[in-house]
């Protein structure tokens, strides 16, 4: 793998000094992104500076002026650019003994950048194209030396060299701080060149990045700084007999140390990593370099033989003499103290073994129960639950987190998300969170070769092996038909199966009515009574009892009165009469409620907060609750649908995620903000038959290069595979939504005939006369004018009938060309309207653009 330290030199000079402050972490707008690497590797040699916001903005553009810094500290040459600062300008439009001076007279001197007729225009956005120069310059080559004109000459020089790996290519676009810094990182690992007294190339053994500092290879053989210092292993040369000579040292880092990629050391203790060093010999930066073949991953076989690792149903791997080995990520003699079926991960050199490393999980399929946050007394802690029971264990910042794979703070993870802990002395190493839950109705039970195994929803499913007793006892026979909810590991089995107390099983009740003045026969005595008349949930019908005598002053758990407009668990006896509340209030309905924010057939969201829905769940309507009348008092149960954004409810959650219950307060008929317009190519319309009368409708599209599905009406599905309208692969298709009562997408549009009603025709343009990047992306058919905006989606369909995303340049390209004619490179081209105007300009909602060649 390319290292990438490169990219940090970049992005320093990205953006100017004046507004911006160096990083003190991994750019928020950076992580789990492709160029996390390359700007945390330019970051730790102390170069790249970002926004006050803690933010890298890679899609930002970057100007002449910022690509001038970046080469010229990316080369070494700041102090050449400190030397210059007060030097006047070579270039007539650049000012005297700015910021940007110094860089650009150095850049100039060095000759990695050029003007135009004397000037040099610092302010304008560099092109993809200028970078790749700049940069290719600075690794001594010469364009007069390089085959092809300008800008292939140096596109294939760049190419050849592996400048473009992990880059998208944009050439004729704007070059943007994210690709100009992993462009920068490959460049600084690039080799020198230069040439001979015959004009041919001499290429060096130093990388450009050698003139900030020093790379080298190791092996990394400790899981953490043992007082700032870290342990590698290396080869250090030869002996006089030729044999290579093999240091392990511990090593000072620097002040500014990192481990890139979002990692930590736990994570590459055996890996062959990159090692960045500052002239003072310290290390800045840590790089993952492990080639993926080298890797052999399994779990250890009980029966070992000496000079060889086993792998369970894999061969023996012969070690080395200096084979090292980890348990836990502690450095240990053998692997003695390896368990039959730890699992084991193997990195070879040569076919052989020269690291081995155990990992023994304290924690297998633990559930998160809290986590509790850093003090000043102590370490965050993470508590949990599993086959062990409770159990806690201290994370510091040494140890690596992850959630779902992807690097995580401990503050991340949540109740029930199922964890793996290696941990020593009470400290963790390392904790592997998975998140991974559904819903469905247990079908049936059986066995395969002993094994029990659960069919929910159609799908099979195993028990983990390390479950905690108790936690899948509910799926047994008796409850085949409920419905589930199921936590599950990082394999899909299952860890815990929770089944959902649905409202209509349990004594739910709201109290819509008290009277304390009801008299009534008791034998033959008149005597004074009180009247609770109640919605019965279980039941979904309205209920009037009588208590015993009325009591002025009644006791906890008899005050109905109190409990009035709220939902309760009511006692009543075997004859009938109403004797008691059996528990406090669940929810108190005479208040405001709260605002649904989302709802879909399986959750809902309120207030920030996400409950689970099923077949259980059970919707009443409250809103003539606060009648005054109490005859007027009507509830009623809902459908689930009937709950739509902007309604205010109440949500009742027994186990705090799957709604029993949901109490509609205010019913917006549906009045919701309308779904936005979805454009994109046809890839396929479906209808699902449910009965002789019902069916359900939808339609997938290529919208932006990924296909997604969207549900619709049967009139708009129907328009989609009419005879005289059946839509094609890759027709525009434009969905609607016009009813909102509804969630579906109420019409489809083809651009065979017409875009939409509200909206302009489809154009088929015979030429595109203009193009400019005024107010964005613009160009012109005729006198019509577009602009591609940030929601326009461009396709191109290759000769080949190959289609990819494409963007502006693509619709740049075509300024001139002749479309729809036999010698024509461009086959059609078709743009549809959004009924959009920004400024002067209509928004092009979807433009193809189909090749002849």
């Amino acid at each position: 793998m390319k290292k990438k330290i490169a990219a940090f030199v970049l992005a320093a000079a990205l953006v100017l000094p004046t507004s911006l402050t160096a990083f003190a972490a991994t750019p928020s707008d950076v992580v789990g992104k492709p160029v996390q690497s390359a700007v945390e590797e330019l970051t730790a040699l102390g170069i790249i500076t970002g926004y006050e916001d803690g933010t890298f903005k890679p899609d930002n553009t970057i100007t002449r002026a910022e690509l001038a810094k970046i080469i010229v500290i990316g080369s070494g040459n700041e102090g050449a650019a400190n030397l210059m600062q007060t030097v006047k300008p070579t270039f007539k439009d650049v000012k005297a003994n700015v910021w940007y001076t110094g860089y650009i007279n150095a850049a100039a001197t060095k000759g990695f950048i050029q003007g135009y007729n004397g000037n040099f225009r610092p302010s304008d956005p560099v092109k993809f194209e200028e970078v790749v120069a700049v940069l290719v310059r600075s690794l001594g080559y010469q364009e007069n030396k390089l085959s092809g004109v300008w800008p292939y000459n140096v596109l294939l020089k760049a190419q050849d060299i592996n400048l473009f790996d992990g880059v998208n290519l944009n050439v004729g676009g704007q070059a943007v701080r994210g690709v100009v810094a992993q462009l920068t990182s490959n460049t600084l690992n690039a080799k020198l060149v230069s040439y001979n007294a015959d004009g041919n190339e001499v290429l060096s053994s130093s990388t450009l990045i050698s003139k900030l500092g020093n790379t080298s290879s190791a092996e990394l053989l400790g899981a953490a700084l043992v007082d700032g210092k870290v342990t590698l292993r290396w080869v250090d040369g030869k002996d006089t007999n030729g044999v290579e000579i093999v240091k392990n040292e511990s090593v000072a880092t620097a002040t500014n140390f990192i481990v890139t990629g979002g990692k930590s050391l736990v994570d590459l203790v055996g890996h062959n990593v990159t090692v960045v060093k500052n002239k003072a010999g310290q290390v800045l930066a840590i790089t993952d370099a492990q080639a993926t073949g080298d890797i052999v991953t399994g779990k250890i076989d009980g029966v070992q033989t000496a000079g060889t690792v086993k792998i369970k149903d894999k061969t023996a791997y012969a070690t080395v003499s200096n084979s090292v080995y980890f348990v836990n990520n502690v450095t240990v003699a053998s692997l003695g103290s390896a368990a039959d079926k730890d699992e084991v991960t193997l990195f070879l050199d040569n076919g052989k073994v020269r690291a081995a490393v155990v990992a023994q999980w304290s924690q297998k399929d633990a559930l998160v129960t809290s986590v509790e946050a850093k003090n000043n007394y102590r370490e965050a802690r993470l508590n949990t639950n599993g086959k062990n029971g409770d159990e806690s264990v201290f994370v510091t910042d040494a140890t690596s987190v992850t959630l779902d794979g992807k690097v995580a703070a401990l503050a991340d993870l949540k109740a029930d998300d199922t964890v793996r802990v290696i941990q020593a002395s009470g400290k963790a190493s390392k904790v592997e969170a998975v998140r991974s839950v559904t819903n469905g109705k247990l079908e049936s039970i059986g066995t395969s070769n002993g094994t029990a195994k659960y069919t929910i929803s159609g799908k099979v499913y195993d028990a983990s092996g390390d479950v905690k007793a108790g936690n899948i006892d509910t799926l047994i026979a008796a409850n085949i038909g409920k419905e589930f909810t199921l936590v599950l590991n990082k394999d899909g089995a299952i860890v815990k199966a929770k089944a959902p107390e649905a409202a209509v099983n349990t004594p739910f009740a709201i109290i819509t009515n008290v009277d304390n003045d009801v008299w009534a026969l008791d034998g033959s005595k008149l005597v004074n009574k009180q009247e609770v008349t109640y919605y019965n949930i279980k039941d979904n019908k309205s209920v009037s009892v009588q208590t015993d005598k009325y009591v002025v002053a009644p006791a906890a758990g008899y005050d109905f009165a109190a409990h009035e407009g709220k939902v309760v668990e009511l006692d009543i006896n075997s004859d009938g009469k109403l004797v008691g509340l059996t528990a406090t209030t669940k929810l108190a309905v005479d208040g405001a409620g709260s605002v649904v924010d989302a709802v879909s057939a399986s959750d809902i969201k309120v207030g920030n907060v996400t409950h689970l829905l099923s077949t259980n769940t059970v919707v009443v309507n409250v809103s003539k609750l606060d009648e005054t009348k109490p005859a007027d008092r009507v509830l009623t149960t809902e459908a689930i649908a009937k709950v739509t954004k902007g309604d205010l409810v109440y949500v009742y959650a027994k186990d705090g995620v799957n709604a029993n219950f949901i109490l509609l307060v205010t019913d917006t008929d549906g009045v919701s903000d309308k779904k936005d317009n979805v454009h994109g190519l046809f890839v396929e319309a479906i209808k699902n038959q449910l009965t002789t009368t019902s069916s359900t409708y939808a339609v997938k599209l290529n919208v932006a290069g990924e296909v997604k599905t969207f549900d619709t009406t049967g009139s708009a599905y129907e328009t989609l595979v009419a005879t005289a309208t059946k839509a094609v692969e890759n027709d525009i298709i434009t969905l609607t939504d016009t009813d909102l009562t509804n969630t579906l997408y109420d019409n489809s549009f083809i651009n065979k005939t017409y875009y939409s009603d509200a909206e302009q025709a489809v154009v088929v343009p015979s030429a595109i006369t203009e193009t400019s990047s005024v107010a964005g992306n613009t160009f012109t058919v005729g006198n019509d004018k577009y602009i591609v905006s940030g929601k326009t989606n461009v396709y191109v369909i290759a000769k080949d009938g190959t289609l990819y995303t494409g963007n502006y340049v693509d619709v740049k390209n075509l300024t001139g060309a002749t479309i729809n004619t036999a010698n024509g490179t461009v086959a059609d081209v078709k743009i549809a309207n959004s009924g959009t105007n920004l400024g002067a300009y209509q928004e092009a909602a979807v433009i193809v653009i189909k090749l002849k060649s």
